[in-house]
């Protein structure tokens, strides 16, 4: 018994047939026929529809080297960061006082920030500094894995 979609239909069939022959990934077929891929899945079996993964690996491959991109300008614009936020530990810092009662704000130039002002910058630079280095990590534990062969245990005490 259905529960809210119609039955599969040798319309389906059709439909999904036609789809497959048009080139339209599963996912798409599933969307455009408005069935959850697993049921477009099963019926692709049923009917012996191969889809080609071409597509879908190719851009899988173009996303991953986006995405490595990304990371390299944010790890640079994160190592960026903590530079002008250390040079800024021995410049002059600008201080300003709201004044009391009829007198307006007050600014006050220092030749340094006071301590708790250079604990605040060297979080800071301590915080974008590490961001970045995750990032480097990540970069270099996608890489290596690609290098080195996998070991599989297969539970009977033996590697392969």
């Amino acid at each position: 018994m259905s529960r809210g979609r119609p039955q599969w239909s040798a319309a389906d069939d059709q439909t999904l047939t036609a789809l497959h022959g048009e080139g339209v990934s599963q996912h798409e077929a599933a969307r455009r026929m408005d069935r959850s891929r697993s049921t477009v899945y099963r019926a692709s079996a049923r009917l012996g529809l191969t889809w080609d993964r071409a597509a879908t690996q190719a851009a899988v491959a173009a996303k991953a080297v986006d995405n490595d991109a990304t990371r390299k300008a944010l790890e640079s614009a994160l190592l960026a960061e903590a530079q002008t936020t250390l040079a800024q530990l021995h410049q002059p810092a600008a201080y300003f006082a709201l004044g009391g009662k009829g007198r307006g704000p007050v600014e006050h130039t220092a030749p340094e920030p006071t301590p708790i002002d250079k604990l605040r910058l060297m979080q800071t630079a301590g915080i974008a500094i590490d961001r970045a280095l995750k990032i480097a990590n990540h970069q270099r534990d996608t890489t290596a894995t690609e290098d080195y062969p996998r070991v599989i245990f297969t539970g009977e005490g033996e590697l392969q």
